[in-house]
């Protein structure tokens, strides 16, 4: 008999030092066979891909897990040796307290931070029923606390670039970015005000600029997994995808069309709006998460071709100098993170979207 507990949480988000709240509630229109019934709260990292970088959800095919804490208590054992779990209404509160030093929720493609908590029930001879449900833990990173936070940038970056087309066949060349924006630190709510120039010293004329703000993901592998007679093959960034994964995803990203001339160079100047997103991650063995401000210059080619140059920033959940309304809202990835939105429904039986702080009135 598939059993359906519920479990709710006495709010969305939990903070380090919090004690994580909530009940469980079942109800049996039968008696059940049962030895015991437990209630289980687990913070883990997982990371996981196939062979040749794809998401997938399966644990069989995890490259990572870490489990950062994890508690277990016991709420219901038999009267008896019979095992009999009777038929009515039940309730379980539970409490699970946090520690100060906990790592915020994170959701990506290729790997997950989760805080869970679960029902299992120890069924005799059978399969056990099990129920969980995931939770946000936000946590705090204030950018008051980081020196020099509110420095200009300026970052200059050349990239090499290859256009090809049916006459000319190849074009070899490079694009040189200057990009500057105002500070280094930032927090949801905020628009990053970013400009610049761009040298072109292509072969063929740049078309459009895209600005846009990137998340860099570094999923990885526990050392235990990795492959010691695979010859590693790096591509961009120097990651692998056996042993570890590089994912970038872009937020706020503007475009303006140009026509800039072989030779010539361009200034421009965009506005980027930062969503709900989360923090930067820098203290998790298996998952770190970095953001840079991006300008893509398109090249006028038969091929779509782009060259990038970045200069990094820091997401933080506190603004400079404190102010703002603050409120949580669902994380602006949503359910694109395919990997985590997939076992997140195999596993919850819903998508867990996890809630990330936003400001306004800055």
């Amino acid at each position: 008999m598939a059993l359906k507990p519920t479990i709710t949480f006495d709010k969305d988000v939990f903070f380090p030092g919090d004690e994580i709240t909530g009940k469980i509630e079942m109800k049996l229109t039968k008696d059940l066979s049962a030895r015991k019934i437990e209630i289980k709260f687990i913070n883990e990292t997982v990371t996981g891909w196939t062979r040749d970088g794809k998401p997938v959800s399966s644990a069989a095919l995890q490259k990572g897990n870490e489990v950062h804490l994890q508690v277990t208590h016991q709420v219901w054992t038999p009267e008896d040796e019979k095992n009999i779990l009777p038929a009515g209404e039940y309730e379980w509160n539970f409490s699970f307290e946090l520690p100060k030093d906990t790592q915020p929720t994170f959701e990506s493609n290729f790997g997950c931070i989760r805080y869970v908590v679960g029902i299992n029930i120890d069924v005799p001879h059978f399969l056990d029923e099990h129920r969980e449900n995931a939770v946000t833990v936000a946590t705090q990173l204030n950018l008051n606390d980081i020196p020099n936070i509110t420095d200009p940038v300026k970052f200059q970056a050349k990239e090499e670039m290859i256009c090809c087309d049916c006459i000319n066949f190849i074009k070899k060349g490079n694009v040189q970015f200057t990009i500057q924006v105002p500070k280094s630190g930032y927090v949801a709510g905020e628009t990053i005000h970013v400009q610049g120039l761009i040298e072109n010293h292509l072969k063929a004329k740049i078309r459009a600029i895209r600005g846009a703000l990137v998340r860099k993901t570094v999923t990885k592998s526990d050392p235990k997994n990795v492959d010691k007679n695979y010859r590693k093959n790096p591509n961009v960034g120097g990651f692998d995808d056996l042993h570890d994964k590089l994912d970038r995803v872009l937020f706020g990203a503007v475009e303006e069309v140009v026509d800039i001339p072989i030779g010539a160079d361009h200034e421009f100047s965009f506005n980027i709006a930062i969503p709900a997103i989360a923090p930067t991650i820098r203290n998790n063995s298996h998952i770190h998460v970095e953001y840079a401000v991006q300008i893509a210059a398109i090249a006028d080619s038969m091929c779509i071709v782009e060259s990038l140059g970045e200069a990094p920033i820091i997401i933080g959940t506190v603004p400079i100098g404190g102010r703002g309304e603050l409120s949580y809202v669902p994380s602006a990835r949503g359910d694109l993170d395919t990997q985590c939105a997939a076992d997140a429904i195999q596993r919850f039986g819903d998508k867990f979207v996890p809630k990330y702080p936003i400001f306004k009135n800055l």
